[in-house]
């Protein structure tokens, strides 16, 4: 398995956040689907 996906940003409520290798892979489609980090 490639190791392709790595720090992952967004901003949130006029905040930006920043989530390391492995919050991005195991939050990938709630980040995708735009959820709200309260949900995941």
């Amino acid at each position: 398995m490639a190791s392709t996906l790595t720090w992952t940003t967004s901003v949130e409520k006029g905040r930006k956040n920043v989530y390391c290798d492995d919050c991005s892979r195991t939050h990938l489609r709630a980040m995708e689907g735009k959820l709200d980090t309260e949900f995941w």
